[in-house]
C-alpha cells in the first residue's frame, strides 16, 4: 500500500502478504478484492498500515484466480482465471465474510483463455487471448449473457499470444484492447439496448429544504427527468425538470432541490424521458418532513449538574453559531461552539471538571439569535 498524497514521493505505508502471491487487486472504498492464484480474497484496508485477510473464495480444482471486478451495485464480483478452466466465475458478496459462488462457470465456445475483464455499466468487458475483445451483459449477474467480440487475434496457434488487456472507461463508450501480437486497437462500442440505468435515488433533509439526489451509469437518448410528488402515491405534480446527458456510458449525478416541502408524509419518483417521447417511470421515495425549527436555547438537563450536563438547541436557517459559556462575573470559561451551522436541532455536552460550584451561564448567539440559560453546577 502506498501513501500518494505527495505523488512525486510515494510512501509504502503496508506491505500485505497473507494471501501469498496476488496478481490482481480491485479496490473499493476500504475493501480490497485480491485475485490470489488459488482464490479471491477480502481484504480489510481501512487502516492503510496494517492491512487485514477478511475471507477467501473457495479454491476452485484446476484455475488461475487471475483478475475480477465489482458489479456497479458493489455486490458481485465477476472473476477471470487463466488456465481455460472455467473462464468466469461469478460470486455473491452481499456478506463479505462469504463468498457465494452463484455462476460455477461461464465459457467461451472457443474454448481460450481469458486474460482481463472491467464492468461498466450492466457491462463486462474482457480481453480474451484468441477472442479479442468480449462484451457479456451482467445486469443480472447471476445470468451473464454473451452480447459480441471483436477478434483482434485471427491466428489460432499459440496459448497466450493474443488481447492482453481492454480500457472501456472513455466518456466516448469507445473501448481500447491492446493485442500482444497485433497492436492497439480502439472499438466504437456502444449497444443499441443500452438503457438508462438509475445506480441510486436518494433524498436528504437540507434545513428547510428536502434534497433529492440520483445517479445514471448509463443513458442513452436521455432527455431528461421530471420530478414528480404526490402525498398518495396516486395523485402526482410534476415539480420540475432536469435534463439528461443524451447517450453516455459515463457516471453522471443530479440534483433537485424542493424548496417547498410539504409537512408530514410525501412521496418523490423520477419520470425519464427520451427525445422521442417514450417515457419511464422510477420507483418513489418516501419522505417524512417536519416543519422548519426556530431558533431556542433549551434549559440544560441535569440541572443542578456534576460535572456534565446536556444542552440542546434548534437553528432556523444555515448560520454562523456561537455558544459560549460564562461564570457570574460574566467571564467566559468555555466556548462550546464557534461554527457555521446548517438549520437544524443539535445538542452538546458541557463538562465542568475543573469548574468550582455555581452558577453558570450559557449564552447563545445565531444572527440575530441571542438568548442565555443559567445553570447550577454543584459538587
Amino acid at each position: 500500500i502506498l501513501d500518494l498524497s505527495n505523488p512525486s514521493n510515494p510512501v509504502q505505508t503496508a506491505y500485505y502478504s497473507s494471501s501469498g502471491y496476488v496478481h490482481d487487486v480491485y479496490v473499493y472504498n476500504d475493501t480490497a478484492y485480491a485475485s490470489s492464484e488459488d482464490t479471491y480474497d477480502v481484504v480489510d484496508v481501512s487502516d492503510k498500515s496494517n492491512p487485514q485477510l477478511v475471507s477467501q473464495s473457495a479454491a476452485l480444482p484446476g484455475i488461475y484466480a487471475h483478475s475480477g471486478w465489482l458489479t456497479e451495485d458493489k455486490r458481485y464480483f465477476v472473476a477471470c482465471e487463466e488456465f481455460n478452466v472455467r473462464d468466469v466465475t461469478v460470486w455473491d458478496l452481499q456478506d463479505r465474510s462469504t463468498w457465494d459462488l452463484v455462476v460455477p462457470m461461464w465459457q467461451m465456445p472457443e474454448n481460450t483463455p481469458t486474460h482481463n475483464v472491467f464492468i461498466r455499466g450492466q457491462y463486462a468487458y474482457m480481453s480474451y487471448y484468441k477472442d479479442g475483445f468480449v462484451c457479456l451483459d451482467v445486469s443480472d449477474p447471476t445470468n451473464p449473457v454473451y452480447v459480441g467480440r471483436y477478434d483482434t487475434y485471427p491466428s489460432t496457434t499459440g496459448t497466450y499470444e493474443g488481447a492482453w488487456g481492454c480500457y472501456p472507461f472513455f466518456p466516448s463508450g469507445n473501448v481500447i484492447i491492446s493485442d500482444i501480437s497485433t497492436g492497439l486497437y480502439v472499438l466504437d462500442f456502444l449497444p443499441d439496448n443500452v438503457p438508462v440505468e438509475l445506480n441510486s435515488f436518494t433524498y436528504k433533509i437540507t434545513g428547510p429544504y428536502i434534497e433529492l439526489n440520483w445517479s445514471t451509469a448509463t443513458e442513452t437518448n436521455n432527455k431528461g427527468f421530471q420530478i414528480q410528488k404526490s402525498f398518495d402515491k396516486q395523485n402526482w405534480n410534476t415539480l420540475g425538470f432536469i435534463s439528461g446527458f443524451g447517450t453516455t456510458t459515463e457516471l453522471h449525478h443530479y440534483k433537485y432541490l424542493d424548496k417547498n416541502p410539504s409537512a408530514g408524509k410525501s412521496y418523490y419518483r423520477l419520470v425519464q424521458q427520451d427525445f422521442d417521447g417514450t417515457k419511464k417511470l422510477f420507483d418513489p421515495v418516501e419522505v417524512s418532513f417536519n416543519t422548519p425549527v426556530d431558533f431556542s436555547l433549551q434549559q440544560n438537563y441535569p440541572n443542578p449538574f456534576n460535572p456534565s450536563t446536556l444542552i440542546k438547541y434548534n437553528i432556523g436557517n444555515d448560520v454562523h453559531v456561537k455558544l459560549a459559556i460564562y461564570n457570574s462575573l460574566g467571564q467566559k470559561v468555555k466556548t462550546l461552539v464557534d461554527e457555521f451551522k446548517s438549520a437544524g436541532q443539535y445538542e452538546i455536552q458541557f463538562n465542568a471538571e475543573g469548574l468550582a460550584s455555581g452558577i453558570y451561564i450559557a449564552r447563545i448567539q445565531a444572527g440575530g439569535f441571542i438568548k442565555m440559560i443559567k445553570m447550577n453546577l454543584l459538587k
